[in-house]
């Protein structure tokens, strides 16, 4: 009875344990072939799953047994989803992401000022005030 129970518990931690992969990888500046820290990768399949690159752009995920597509993005570089990952049993699937350079377009910035300056009405630093006879000797 005990081989049992022990036999029944081994082999449902083995089969737990064992319908998972890793998804690695290398996230790097398209033109300069430097890679990227802070990088997001997000699964899309699944909540709560992703990981940022380190500062060698490198990240490494587990991920249950399927195929998935990933998102891939950083601020000031444009967002690549690579699609039809499949992830084995124990295996890891290395993959090497390049992301383009791209410009954050912003709306107009409408800057304006007071009709009097309260900084130099406040800070009379440089004013120095004379009486008559100051002028006169002077």
């Amino acid at each position: 009875m005990r081989f049992l129970i022990c036999l029944s518990l081994f082999v449902f931690t083995t089969i737990n344990f064992a319908q998972s992969g890793y998804l690695s990888g290398r996230v790097t500046d398209a033109n300069t072939k430097e890679p990227l820290a802070g990088a997001n990768v997000l699964i899309n399949e699944l909540e709560n799953a992703g990981a940022a690159t380190d500062a060698d752009g490198k990240f490494k995920i587990k991920l249950p047994v399927g195929s998935y597509s990933a998102r891939f993005s950083l601020i000031g570089y444009e967002t690549v989803v690579r699609t039809d990952i499949v992830i084995k049993t124990k295996n890891e699937l290395f993959v090497e992401i390049q992301l383009s350079p791209t410009s954050i377009k912003m709306d107009e910035v409408t800057v304006t000022a007071d009709y009097f300056d309260k900084a130099i009405i406040e800070n009379n630093l440089s004013t120095i005030s004379l009486g008559v006879e100051e002028v006169h000797r002077s």
